[in-house]
């Protein structure tokens, strides 16, 4: 939570399921949400990666211009951004910001009109061909690194159970971390220093993520998945998440396992369904 202007507000992350559900229920969901925002309840935030996923619909798209120009919404950091700030203030992550940017109809920052700054962030050369790299190689290479996480962690029993999500946050967030800052590593072991998996928060969640998607679970990883595992990187640093009730019940139970999402409120779809029918 945050005070601003004397008023302390709630921010909450909402999944590219529940934008779709608000932008295509102008009626309910969508009423709920501007309800909750303007009772000064909570402030959503929305992933880049929700906003990549939203412009293959390009009627999607439009409609989450024209609904978030006029009510205030923060842009989360991205996965590999929460990751190297994590690194920067190890031990301790309490101190990182977790948003991009911050859009208000208030705000006279000519950036922060949303049409304009989207449409100058994606006529961007380099960030037009990420996206269309992303298209066309990285969402599957990533997919298929998922898929090979799979035959390299096998549970302790019959079945995996919740000791092996804990075993797959201590070993897999060091051997992630090894592969993305290995110097930074030999540094931190070089200073006598032990390397603490709990300092990066955002990579835990994503790994608990594909634990509880595809080990718990037993099945194999589909391309939205990975936008989900990628989206969920930034809960931690918020105070509600709003998601679809599969990865709502996945945030319940790292937070009955883990400390670090005890701060977390977990709602799904229905807080909107009930906040319209009690307007």
């Amino acid at each position: 939570m945050r005070e601003i202007n004397g008023t302390i507000y709630s921010f909450g992350l909402l999944d590219t399921g529940i934008i779709s559900e608000v932008i295509k229920n102008r009626n309910d969901e969508r009423n709920a949400l501007v309800k909750l925002v303007t009772g000064n309840a909570m402030i959503p935030c929305i992933s880049i990666w929700s906003i990549l996923e939203l412009r293959s619909k390009p009627e999607l798209y439009s409609e989450f211009i024209n609904l978030f120009s006029v009510i205030p919404f923060c842009l989360t950091k991205s996965p590999h951004e929460f990751f190297q700030e994590e690194l920067d203030s190890y031990p301790d992550p309490s101190s990182i910001d977790p948003f991009v940017f911050t859009f208000s109809m208030f705000n006279k920052d000519p950036q922060a009109d949303l049409s304009k700054f989207m449409d100058k962030l994606f006529n961007n050369r380099e960030v037009r061909k990420a996206e269309k790299t992303w298209k066309n190689k990285w969402k599957k290479e990533s997919l298929d690194s998922m898929l090979s996480l799979k035959s390299n962690f096998q549970p302790k029993g019959i079945w995996y159970n919740a000791d092996d999500a804990s075993r797959f946050i201590d070993e897999g967030v060091p051997q992630f971390v090894a592969g993305e800052a290995r110097n930074w590593l030999k540094r931190l072991l070089n200073s006598n220093q032990e390397f603490n998996p709990h300092a990066f928060p955002s990579i835990k969640m994503s790994f608990y993520t594909v634990f509880y998607r595809f080990y718990a679970e037993d099945r194999d990883p589909e391309i939205p998945d990975v936008f989900d595992i990628l989206i969920s990187s930034a809960a931690p640093y918020l105070d509600i998440v709003i998601t679809e009730k599969f990865q709502a019940e996945i945030f319940k139970k790292v937070r009955n396992r883990d400390p670090f999402l005890d701060h977390v409120r977990i709602e799904n779809i229905n807080i909107l369904r009930w906040n319209h029918q009690a307007g």
